[in-house]
């Protein structure tokens, strides 16, 4: 059967919907002298509308009254979108014809009254109840037909609801069908079907079509050359009625204010009895209103009978150790299960990931070790070469002695950097309150407000060498503006630009840290006094260090020792939280993030 075939089929198909009664209407105070009055023959007369009102799950519902039984009765749901309030939709008339396609929600469906067996003298009678589903914002008319040449429309209604018009959406479709070789009856084809689709349907047709194999090849072949088999489903998408029909189905998003299902995955299995030398397609047609043509739907496929989509099958040979058997196995049949295929699968990937971990710790360690920085120095070793006498391996417990044997005037901190950028310079405003934080000592920031004035005073250089003098810690920040100072004084013995000093505090910088390196009076005391912070992830320093003098191995990253330095600083009197510093370490890393790049 070629595809303009099929396209009649599903034309006559849908035309013949609109034929066949849609609603049913008992007239339960039908009398044969009712219609002896011409009057009342197919006339608008004969429709009353009782009212138009929108339910709770999002429904139009129309009440109406028919009085004539010998009429013929079609109705269509009209609206404009155009329309934003009550008065606007009160003031709209519709044509009074046909050609409004743009207007048409619902398109006609056929009403057939019948008169009820039984007639009572007292009866009343009852309203004709209908329904349409997908309505959103817009102006709500009913077109009535009477006898295919009356037409006459409702008062209008203005409804806001909460659904979005969504049209119709092409499903993607994936079919295969394998064989079944060891089952019993070998003629048995299993068919695999997966659908996803959103904007979901009442309700979907799917039917089987045959494909010779001579045809297999051709383009478009399934809607050309495919055959009707004797095989289709009717299987409804109600999320209420899963599993059904050999299906399985997974909701992906609900509507809350419609209850309708926005998105979902279908997975259908049918095992039949066909030929598996044939090929095969599926045909899938949705069952929905929106399906209609000449409306503001617009369903697809464009130029195609609309909510219609054939699949071609794919053909999968199984082989026999993976075919999956239904019910009790023979006792000569072994099958082989995926755990011992599995094994050295998982074998092989945990000894890639030993290897690939042992290589990274390599590389990195080699790179620790050519960078020549030791972040816990004073080993051994070091100890050895700087003549330093303490019996001791580490330079924890190195730090501990020392610290016994000064007195109380080390209890304050210098912080000792170069101008920067205003978001480097805020930085350090926050690093400096963490140290007097978490360290309970006072800082000197010759930077800070509190001691402008005294800086002034004496000289940014008096002032850093006195408080050094007087044993305070000095933390130095090893920052490529601090390098660059003193570069320019010292390495190239020429004048510094003008780019390289911002402050009268940088020009004291490089004879700050040349009076540090000549007041050392014990070595002992060489990594408890100097302390040279870098901060972590800046790069530019060069390759010789104006700083290694004053510690020639140790080097803190901040944030990352920032827990380290601070119990190193600490007074004494302080139990260093380690919640709150992991939470300032976190702080200032998101911050020096965000400035790294105008440091």
């Amino acid at each position: 059967m070629n595809f303009g075939i099929l396209f009649l089929i599903l034309i006559y198909a849908v035309e013949a919907s609109f034929d066949d009664c849609y609603y049913s209407y008992k007239h339960e105070c039908y009398k044969e002298k009712s219609v002896n009055n011409s009057s009342l023959v197919c006339s608008p007369d004969n429709i009353s509308i009782v009212n138009m009102e929108l339910t709770d799950n999002g429904l139009l519902r129309a009440s109406l009254g028919l009085v004539n039984l010998n009429c013929l009765y079609k109705v269509a749901l009209l609206v404009d979108t155009s329309i934003k309030n009550k008065q606007e939709c009160k003031n709209l008339i519709f044509n009074d014809d046909n050609n409004y396609e743009d207007k048409i929600h619902t398109n006609d469906r056929k009403i057939c009254v019948e008169k009820s067996s039984d007639i009572d003298d007292n009866c009343q009678m009852k309203n004709l109840i209908i329904e349409y589903q997908y309505i959103f914002t817009g102006c709500y008319s009913l077109r009535f037909t009477i006898d295919g040449k009356n037409y006459i429309t409702s008062v209008n209604e203005f409804f806001n609801t909460n659904y979005t018009m969504t049209n119709i959406k092409e499903p993607q479709i994936r079919c295969s069908f394998d064989n079944r070789d060891n089952l019993k009856d070998s003629n048995y084809v299993t068919f695999n079907l997966e659908i996803s689709m959103v904007s979901i349907s009442p309700s979907m047709t799917l039917q089987l079509r045959s494909l010779s194999s001579d045809y297999e090849t051709e383009i478009d072949a399934c809607n050309q050359y495919s055959k009707k088999l004797q095989y289709d489903w009717e299987i409804s998408l109600d999320k209420h009625n899963q599993d059904v029909n050999n299906c399985h189905f997974m909701m992906i998003q609900n509507n809350s204010v419609t209850n309708k299902i926005y998105a979902i995955d279908i997975e259908c299995n049918f095992l039949l009895p066909v030929s598996f030398n044939n090929s095969y397609c599926f045909l899938l047609l949705l069952n929905d209103e929106r399906c209609d043509i000449n409306t503001i739907w617009n369903p697809p496929p464009i130029n195609l009978p609309p909510c219609a989509w054939m699949s071609h099958c794919d053909r999968i040979i199984k082989p026999k150790s993976k075919i999956i058997y239904d019910g009790l196995l023979q006792d000569n049949i072994h099958t082989s299960t995926n755990s011992i295929i599995l094994i050295p699968i998982t074998v092989s990937i945990i000894i890639l990931i030993i290897i690939i971990c042992a290589v990274t710790y390599t590389i990195n360690r080699c790179r620790l070790l050519n960078e020549q920085e030791y972040l816990n120095a004073n080993l051994r070793e070091l100890k050895i070469k700087n003549n330093i006498d303490c019996n001791i391996d580490t330079d924890d417990e190195c730090r501990r002695i020392c610290n016994t044997s000064l007195d109380n005037r080390t209890k304050s901190i210098v912080l000792l950097y170069a101008r920067g950028t205003p978001s480097f310079m805020s930085f350090m405003t926050e690093f400096r309150d963490i140290l007097n934080k978490h360290c309970d000592c006072h800082v000197y920031d010759w930077y800070a407000a509190s001691e402008w004035n005294s800086v002034a005073k004496v000289g940014a250089c008096d002032w850093a060498v006195n408080l050094i003098k007087k044993n305070h810690r000095a933390v130095w920040i090893d920052t490529p503006a601090a390098r660059l100072l003193m570069n320019e004084c010292f390495t190239s013995q020429i004048q510094l630009n003008n780019d390289a000093i911002s402050d009268f505090r940088d020009m004291a910088f490089p004879a700050v840290l040349e009076c540090a390196k000549r007041n050392f009076i014990d070595s002992k005391f060489q990594y408890n006094q100097h302390f040279i912070v870098r901060l972590e992830g800046v790069k530019g320093h060069s390759s010789e260090d104006p700083f290694s003098d004053l510690s020639p191995h140790t080097r803190y990253l901040i944030p990352y020792h920032l827990k380290q330095i601070c119990s190193y600083l600490s007074s004494g009197k302080t139990n260093n939280c380690g919640n709150a510093l992991m939470t300032a370490e976190v702080q200032l890393r998101e911050r020096l993030i965000q400035i790294k790049n105008d440091i």
